[in-house]
């Protein structure tokens, strides 16, 4: 019998919970790319998680958010990255489009991954870039 990871079964777990979500969960760069979208994404959007993936944030975000929304997500960015935040869940609405035009409101949380130390975790990193996508 061959042994197994336990950080392979940890991923696996991690997995199975992100693709049964029926919330969108998503993760990208500190310069807003998604490296990680769960497949509510499709549901919720209308877009698949391939066509969102690896986009910078001005190509994407015109296709997902109204103009208002995408003004609060870069001050939000600007200022998580500025430190302001640090390692605090922030929480806000936005107004998301959705593929056909349409329009929903939803809350965006954003919260930074950390490993045991309060940094950022490379393992985290190259699950996301590797793993995920």
């Amino acid at each position: 019998m061959k042994p197994f990871a336990v950080q392979d079964i940890k991923k696996d777990l991690f997995h199975e919970v992100l693709n049964a979500s029926i919330d969108w969960v998503w993760r990208a760069t500190p310069e807003a790319v998604f490296t990680y979208l769960s497949p509510s994404v499709k549901t919720m959007t209308g877009f698949d998680s391939a066509e969102l993936i690896g986009l910078p944030f001005n190509v994407y975000s015109p296709l997902l958010l109204t103009e208002k929304s995408i003004e609060m997500v870069i001050e939000s960015l600007s200022n998580r990255n500025g430190g302001k935040f640090g390692n605090e869940t922030r929480r806000f609405e936005l107004v998301y489009k959705r593929k056909d035009g349409s329009e929903f409101i939803g809350e965006m949380c954003s919260t930074p991954v950390l490993n045991s130390r309060g940094g950022d975790d490379c393992n985290t990193r190259h699950y996301a870039r590797h793993d995920c996508a």
